[in-house]
């Protein structure tokens, strides 16, 4: 009846996807090429190739991807396979894991992070609904980059 056609990775990486300001979506988001939130997710969030995450964007739950770049607000942890951009705007409460850290002045992370190659997202059960925030005893101390 249907057939599903196999999408090459040069495909996946040229497809987009979208969600606006006004849109805010509960559940998890598992997304095959490019990703732009502008609005708001409340779960976690996997995507195949390079997210944006918008200034009046926030994701409540884990965020893996291969490349993003950050705007809004994340409260979860974030695991990026190659480049993470933090945006002056970026507001960080969670663990960061990428293999390559970009932060510009006035970012803001309240969490670890650890940079290192070879870094791959664990998603670990995307099957869950609730986001997988490790919401620790101890809470490191915000420090914004200037």
């Amino acid at each position: 009846m249907f057939k599903k056609e196999k999408i090459s990775e040069k495909e996946l990486t040229t497809q987009s996807n979208f969600l606006s300001q006004t849109t805010q979506i509960e559940g998890n988001i598992k997304a095959q090429g490019n990703f732009r939130l502008e609005g708001t997710i409340i779960g976690n969030v996997e995507c195949s190739a390079k997210f944006i995450l918008s200034e009046t964007s926030k994701i409540q739950g884990n965020l893996y991807a291969t490349n993003a770049e950050i705007s809004g607000e994340v409260v979860g942890d974030i695991e990026i396979k190659e480049l993470l951009s933090l945006k002056a705007s970026a507001r960080i409460n969670g663990n960061i894991k990428s293999n390559k850290l970009l932060v510009e002045p006035g970012a803001t992370i309240n969490g670890n992070f650890k940079t290192s190659p070879g870094i791959v997202p664990n998603s670990g059960n995307s099957n869950s609904s609730t986001p997988h925030h490790n919401n620790a005893t101890k809470k490191p101390e915000e420090k914004t980059l200037a």
